[in-house]
């Protein structure tokens, strides 16, 4: 058991460093309460193993608009008081923050996924594509480094990611042209 979760661990905190889109999620907490300055994984309402959010929207509880929130780059702004919407948010010691606000508002996060601990034996794997490389890693470790399984790892891994990579690349990218007259100058 700990063999797999350390090897998931290892294989999840690769690919999240990667940037890999195959595990960023998304999750819509609905009627976030008033005065509430803080969403984690033992709170209520309560939010799931995350690495990180990425982004985080919100919207008057019910509306049919998203608005794409501030993540504060050094803390939440100090003299902010409640309001209508909350407007900023902060990341920090595994809490998402914020200051706070007078009605209820729905959130949707986006987020690197961080699966949580196996306690074995009919745990749900949440990324089935992974399956062969954490055992691979898995089978390596019990037998204290085999070189043969973390070839067997790496190739998987490579492979998955590649499929990320290429799908990235067929998004199409918006060109900006240049406008007559504006050519910057080294002095």
């Amino acid at each position: 058991k700990e063999l797999i979760n350390s090897s998931l661990d290892t294989v999840l905190l690769r690919f999240a460093n990667q940037g890999l889109s195959g595990l960023h999620q998304e999750i819509i907490v609905l009627d976030f309460p008033p005065n509430t300055t803080s969403l984690s994984e033992t709170s209520v309402p309560p939010v799931p193993a995350m690495y990180a959010p990425l982004r985080i929207w919100e919207r008057p509880a019910g509306g049919n608009y998203w608005a794409q929130m501030t993540k504060v780059i050094d803390h939440l702004p100090v003299n902010a008081l409640p309001g209508i919407g909350l407007r900023w948010w902060e990341w920090r010691a595994g809490i998402i923050g914020f200051v706070g606000t007078t009605t209820p508002t729905d959130l949707k996060i986006h987020y690197t996924v961080r699966e949580g601990e196996f306690q074995m034996p009919r745990d749900a794997f949440g990324f089935p594509d992974l399956v062969n490389p954490v055992a691979y890693l898995a089978a390596s470790r019990g037998l204290g480094g085999n070189p043969f399984y973390e070839d067997c790892a790496e190739k998987d891994l490579y492979y998955i990611a590649s499929i990320d990579t290429h799908l990235q690349q067929q998004t199409p990218v918006r060109l900006r042209r240049r406008r007559a007259g504006s050519r910057r100058y080294c002095s």
